[in-house]
């Protein structure tokens, strides 16, 4: 019995040829239907030792934010402001002047709140729980601002990251 990778090769080497004959493909291209693997790997497809190239791509150190990060952080914090004070103020917390809390942290050059969000993957069912909390997290979804609700975290979010079906 031939490998389905083989029959697919196969296939498409026969195209190829036929249109060949007509002059639309170049021969070079059938140099794209021969495997992949190294040749001495165990099953052709196994991972092996190999040299990097001298040419590797060099990443940067992970130590501080990039710049273009950064830039982004402090145009995002004219959104993050208003959108926490707001959702303090109707969480009616207590003792807390929440407008005098952010005017302090603003004013006295502090470190913004960061809020990040990370959604569970998996399955059909995951993305529909995952739809919903960020729903009820939206201050556009209507309700979510009533008394004892949740809505307007999403807007002071400066991280929401997915797995699989979550994203």
């Amino acid at each position: 019995m031939v490998a389905y990778d083989r029959m697919i090769q196969l296939a498409l080497l026969l195209a190829l040829s036929t249109v060949t004959q007509y002059g639309v493909v170049k021969v070079e291209v059938l140099s794209l239907l021969e495997s992949r693997a190294v040749l001495n790997a165990l099953d052709r497809y196994a991972p092996g030792r190999v040299s990097c190239p001298e040419t590797r791509p060099v990443i940067r150190q992970g130590m501080i934010l990039s710049t273009n990060e950064t830039t982004w952080l402090e145009l995002h914090n004219n959104n993050i402001i208003p959108a926490l004070e707001d959702f303090l103020t109707r969480a009616n917390i207590g003792d807390i002047d929440t407008e005098a809390y952010m005017n302090g942290i603003v004013s006295d050059g502090g470190v913004v709140p960061r809020i990040g969000i990370a959604i569970s993957g998996g399955s059909y069912r995951a993305m529909i729980n995952d739809a919903g909390a960020i729903a009820v997290f939206d201050n556009r979804t209507t309700s979510s601002i009533d008394k004892g609700h949740l809505g307007g975290i999403l807007q002071a979010v400066t991280y929401l990251s997915g797995l699989s079906g979550g994203s």
